[in-house]
């Protein structure tokens, strides 16, 4: 007796231009291309607070006690455009939202004259810093 393949059905749902990225680290890669290749690239840095659990519990100590703190913006732009100080960029994957750490930071900047935005994805950061002549 043979037994017979079964093809699982395909799913349907929105269709995904492939050649966008779909992890935030690489939405993340993706903005820091365009921020380091333009004409005149702003002076920026993104802020590496991926520790996670993964990194386990010694590293992240280690982290915390030399300053890192939990919800700073992904992407700083030391560089005023009109009428802010700088940029504070939190980065999420489509569909997520900023915990409410990363909401309290970026109330933070705001309040000292920050233009501050959460993208989700790269599209949108772009879109953001352009606005901002960036």
């Amino acid at each position: 007796m043979t037994r017979g393949f079964t093809r699982r059905p395909k799913k349907r749902g929105r269709y995904r231009d492939p050649r966008l990225p779909t992890l935030e680290s690489d939405h993340q890669k993706a903005v820091a291309l365009y921020l380091d290749t333009r004409r005149d690239p702003p002076i920026w840095m993104h802020v590496p607070n991926e520790t996670g659990t993964s990194h386990g519990y010694g590293l992240r100590r280690h982290l915390k006690e030399q300053g890192v703190k939990s919800g700073v913006p992904d992407i700083l732009i030391f560089q005023q455009v009109p009428g802010f100080a700088g940029l504070a960029l939190e980065m999420k994957a489509e569909g997520k939202d900023a915990t409410p750490e990363q909401e309290a930071w970026l109330d933070k900047f705001d309040s000292i004259g920050w233009a501050t935005y959460v993208a989700q994805g790269s599209v949108q950061a772009i879109a953001w810093l352009k606005g901002h002549g960036i």
